[in-house]
């Protein structure tokens, strides 16, 4: 290792830290979302969420 190097890693874990921290609120946000979606009843699927399904899974 240089001198250099050791002269880049604080820079480096704070870039570090900062990048954890906004995946961590990402992931917070996300999982608030799918809390959010759980609390109503099931929808039906969508009319391309069905055509997509009925695409994939038909016999030609």
């Amino acid at each position: 290792m240089s001198s250099s190097d050791d002269a880049d890693r604080p820079r480096d874990r704070e870039a570090l830290a900062a990048q954890l921290d906004e995946l961590e609120d990402t992931l917070t946000d996300l999982r608030g979302e799918l809390q959010a979606e759980d609390n109503g009843p099931p929808q039906p699927p969508r009319l391309g969420e069905l055509l997509r399904f009925t695409e994939q899974y038909t016999i030609p």
